[in-house]
């Protein structure tokens, strides 16, 4: 989980803050929104008391039959669920143990990893990972598969063994084992108490709250959103915890009037929206699915004077596809205090980053595109006559996009080039000379290919395609030059784009071997002799002399660069010829 922080400065960058973590121990009501419609709570504007604390600490455990834990009991939990065996099951919510992110669990081993593992196979497993063996050697862990088959049946009664590809942890079949780097700056976790409890026989539910005295560095006082109590179900089994459930009590301290449930267009099944004003200077606002964490949100916007607001109070939330992409992304209105802002967040595709900040507008803004600073008023300007979210053509989508970017910043240029092999143009925009976001049109919806993506410095020169061709180039040099990449992508089916192949040359005497130039290095390479390493994402198992071939074919290509040439009016009037 993360906190997000939506602070905007120039170009509408989004600044993000990791969630708070701590070290650890080595044992409501209904909105709509189909079809794009509006979803605002409370559009006219009133905001909700936060509940009742009674209500709030009201525990889910009471109603459950069975006798109160003794504080030895509690005592006992407490220190059970501070252990890297335990704690993991806390972070994210699921109602039976088909749904545990085993992710978050083996985030540091879960007790079952080691750093015993002979050096040979560190060293194949390092070099493989793309790690230097004599730098990263202790930093490796290791957990066997059959050691993670049984810790999953101890905990779930199940077999469960998670896909290879759903885990941060590398699967070598060669050893039949898991593989991950684990520095020291990550072995944090959040600490919990065991505050309230009952147990029938072998079957326990019990509440867990967070606990600063069983953390390190808590950056926050909030007991709700992310750092809300859980309430877990389990069974003891000699001396194993089988899980059932963590329900995570997201509404604790929530806004009545700003919590409910919604349909978005990119879920199977209704999103949990919730607000927060527990703080009298900042609102906050989660997004959950079924008991697990999808996003949240610290909603602050610039003023005229560049001063950063806090938004205090959350007037209006709705629902809408504002980059006819076919999912829906978030409007909401709040207020600072100082003056309302209207914030819109596009929805993405990571699942990191389910939904990004893209721009604010005030109420100058709003009566300068004609409207009110309400949900409704920005929608009809931004969508215009397309309420139902539908487009027969690349024109009427490409036409939405460049107007909602109209709003995001100044000195906006465009343009349509053909990067694919299709007769359908993509629509490149952006500030040129700083940063490059490209969409594709497929199968009546916009597609993403690239999201704001920064050049014209740190060694990075920009983006070009080979018209039609389906390739993209990207050259960046670290050092001054003394290392140079070479990066070949294209658009795949999805309308996604992935790196294909990539090189690496180094123009330097590489003296001690470490791939990196040292000032005794670069001094001494007036002369020297290039050496270039050679990459791919298509086939792992690829030859050099393959790679080396597709990249010359590349190479041979004809490029042009990636940029918008065109002001909005002259862009659109190139789009509807």
């Amino acid at each position: 989980m993360k906190t997000k922080y939506l602070l905007p400065i120039i170009a509408a960058t989004l600044i993000m803050s990791g969630c708070s973590s701590f070290e650890l121990s080595d044992s409501s009501s209904n909105a709509e929104s189909a079809n794009g419609s509006i979803n605002a709570q409370s559009e006219d504007g009133a905001q909700g008391e936060a509940s009742d604390d009674d209500s709030d600490k009201k525990d889910a455990e009471s109603s459950e039959p069975g006798e109160e834990l003794s504080a030895d009991e509690l005592s006992e939990f407490t220190d059970l669920f501070n252990t890297m065996e335990y704690n993991g099951f806390l972070e994210d919510g699921f109602n039976s143990p088909e749904e545990i992110d085993w992710e978050k669990v083996l985030k540091l081993g879960a007790g079952i990893s080691s750093q015993d593992c002979g050096k040979d196979e560190a060293n194949d497993v390092l070099t493989a990972m793309g790690y230097d063996p004599l730098i990263e050697y202790s930093e490796l862990n290791v957990i066997k598969k059959t050691d993670l088959a049984d810790f999953i049946k101890r905990h779930t009664g199940k077999d469960l063994m998670p896909a290879t590809e759903d885990l941060s942890w590398e699967y070598f079949e060669k050893f039949d084992s898991f593989y991950k780097v684990i520095w020291d700056h990550e072995h944090r976790y959040v600490g919990y108490e065991c505050i309230s409890g009952k147990k029938s026989g072998d079957e326990y539910t019990v509440r867990l709250k967070v606990s600063p005295e069983k953390s390190t560095e808590l950056n926050s006082d909030a007991y709700y959103g992310i750092y809300a109590d859980r309430i877990v179900k389990f069974t003891k089994s000699g001396n194993d915890l089988v899980f059932e459930s963590n329900e995570i009590q997201w509404d604790d301290h929530c806004v009545p009037e700003q919590t409910f449930d919604v349909d978005l267009a990119q879920y199977d099944s209704p999103v949990h929206f919730v607000t927060y004003q527990e703080k009298p200077d900042q609102a906050e606002m989660i997004i959950e699915k079924d008991g697990k964490f999808i996003d949240n949100f610290v909603p602050s916007f610039s003023d005229e004077l560049q001063d950063i607001q806090h938004i205090k109070t959350i007037e209006a939330v709705g629902f809408f596809d504002i980059d006819a992409n076919g999912m829906d992304d978030i409007a909401y209105v709040g207020d600072s205090g100082h003056g309302k802002c209207l914030s819109l967040l596009l929805a993405t595709t990571d699942s990191e980053e389910p939904f990004a900040y893209f721009v604010d507008i005030r109420e100058k803004q709003a009566a300068e595109m004609g409207t009110d600073l309400t949900i409704n008023g920005i929608k009809s300007v931004i969508l215009g006559d397309n309420k139902d979210g539908k487009y027969d053509n690349y024109k009427e989508a490409y036409a939405q996009i460049a107007n909602i970017y109209k709003y995001n910043g100044s000195d906006m240029d465009f343009d349509l080039i053909y990067v694919d092999d299709d007769d359908i143009p993509e629509l490149v925009l952006g500030p040129s000379g700083y940063w490059v976001t490209l969409y594709t049109f497929k199968n009546g919806h916009t597609h993403l290919v690239m999201d704001r993506w920064a050049y014209g410095a740190m060694g990075n020169v920009g983006y070009s395609y080979a018209e039609k061709e389906n390739v993209v180039y990207n050259g960046n040099a670290d050092h001054a030059g003394a290392i140079y990449y070479n990066t070949y992508m294209s658009i795949n089916d999805d309308g996604e784009l992935k790196t294909t192949v990539w090189s690496v040359d180094n123009n330097f005497n590489d003296i001690n071997g470490d791939g990196v130039p040292s000032e005794e290095e670069l001094a001494s390479s007036d002369d020297y002799e290039v050496t270039s390493e050679y990459h791919n994402n298509v086939d792992k198992n690829m030859s050099e002399d393959e790679i080396k071939k597709m990249i010359e074919k590349y190479d041979s290509l004809s490029y042009k660069e990636i940029r918008g040439t065109l002001d909005y009016d002259s862009f659109m009037e190139k789009l509807n010829k």
